[in-house]
């Protein structure tokens, strides 16, 4: 096989013979599967090398806001990130993104909107802000439940619920979407607990 450009299942391969090494280089994307076979000659101390580079495939991608918290007086909006895949444009779940490293999950973004003063008729007469007018929603945690087990290795395990809450202008609370809570980590729901080894009778010598 001599220097030279390659067309191969649609795919551009450049092949470099040198002195005292051959290379084999394509730019991508390699539109087909290929099996590279090498006949082994050299002396012991030859290295063969591979060097590649797999592109990613899923990336996160930010969605729109999602709607205003109010229609007026003042209040917020997020927005989130999916899953994408960049060949087919499609949506697909979370652990796709995930299998990449160096692929980080943006953080959602927050802003106000709908800043306009509400009619006189709905109770509001000025403009507040939003963390002042109406507090971004969060995390409300229930309490742990009891341990699973007493005692002993390993330990055994509790829970508690998790739930995006909301503050209306009366400082009432009620459960809404868990998108409105994204701004923060999530608290976690389960976690270890009594893990102290168990009391054991031991024998005392004879009086």
């Amino acid at each position: 096989m001599s220097t030279g450009s390659y067309m191969i299942g649609n795919t551009s391969l450049d092949f470099q013979r040198g002195l005292d090494r051959q290379t084999l280089r394509t730019h991508g994307p390699i539109k087909a599967d290929y099996i590279i076979k090498m006949k082994y000659g050299g002396s012991k101390d030859t290295v063969v090398q591979f060097l590649f580079y797999q592109p990613i495939r899923y990336q996160w991608r930010e969605t729109e806001f999602f709607p205003c918290s109010v229609t007026c007086g003042g209040g917020y909006q997020l927005n989130s990130a999916e899953c994408t895949d960049i060949r087919s444009n499609q949506t697909l779940t979370e652990h796709h993104c995930n299998s990449y490293p160096e692929n980080t999950k943006p953080t959602p973004k927050l802003k106000e909107c709908n800043m306009d003063p509400c009619r006189e008729s709905d109770g509001f007469k000025e403009v507040m802000p939003y963390d002042h007018f109406q507090p971004l929603p969060r995390w409300e945690q229930g309490p742990w439940t009891q341990c699973s087990v007493s005692c002993g290795e390993g330990g055994g395990w509790q829970d508690r619920s998790v739930v995006c809450a909301e503050e209306d202008t009366h400082g009432q609370f009620s459960q809404v979407d868990e998108w409105k809570c994204t701004h923060s980590p999530r608290p976690v729901t389960r976690q270890t607990c009594n893990t102290f080894a168990c009391p054991q009778w031991v024998a005392m010598e004879w009086s």
